[in-house]
């Protein structure tokens, strides 16, 4: 069956079950895959993988292509997204109709080529690759600091929006607490690592 692209769906987080080693429990996994299938026309037309759900920060490379790989053969007639700002690059493997990317939102000058040379390798090189990776790295690192996101990360990601000039503010509601200086140049930081301007909203308005 000829694969449907669609995003008028639900798209569940799959989790990925282990082996007592913590190896991928792949046979487990793909009947898993299969149940979930199950559920096709039914409200499901779609699934995410390699996101927080499938404990993405806990696998290797080749772990994570391999999830893709045994989503694509036991769904291959569906929708594979992923979702996870913080190490977007690994878990971009060609297979992956798309992504959730909460930072695409503020950095959509590195997310939109960078996906143009992840999804389609044949057409570029792998220092282009690496090239995109090294750039997104330090603002992921500014907003997410390698680990799961949190309200801190929302509100540095917003603090980035501001120091960029889309936003007139950083302000965040509370429980979230403001950040302090250190946070703010952390930002900064990141912004003028990933050779990230300020951007003129004049022509938007």
């Amino acid at each position: 069956m000829a694969k449907e692209k669609t995003f008028k769906t639900i798209f569940p987080a799959v989790s990925v079950p282990l082996n007592d080693d913590y190896s991928i429990n792949e046979e487990e996994f793909r009947v898993y895959l299969r149940w979930i299938k199950s559920f096709y026309g039914k409200g499901i037309e779609g699934l995410v993988c390699n996101g927080h759900t499938g404990e993405i920060t806990d696998l290797t490379r080749a772990e994570r292509k391999r999830v893709v790989e045994i989503c694509a053969e036991e769904c291959p007639d569906i929708s594979l997204i992923t979702c996870h700002d913080e190490t977007l690059c690994v878990s971009w493997f060609p297979g992956m109709d798309g992504a959730l990317i909460g930072f695409a939102g503020c950095v959509p000058e590195l997310i939109c080529p960078a996906r143009e040379v992840f999804a389609n390798p044949d057409k570029h090189t792998l220092k282009e690759a690496q090239d995109w990776s090294d750039r997104i790295y330090h603002i992921s690192q500014a907003i997410y600091g390698g680990g799961q996101p949190s309200g801190e990360a929302h509100a540095r990601l917003k603090e980035a929006l501001y120091q960029r000039g889309i936003f007139s503010n950083a302000l965040m509601r509370k429980p979230v607490l403001p950040l302090n200086q250190e946070e703010k140049d952390w930002v900064a930081l990141g912004l003028e690592r990933s050779k990230l301007p300020k951007v003129d909203m004049s022509q938007f308005k």
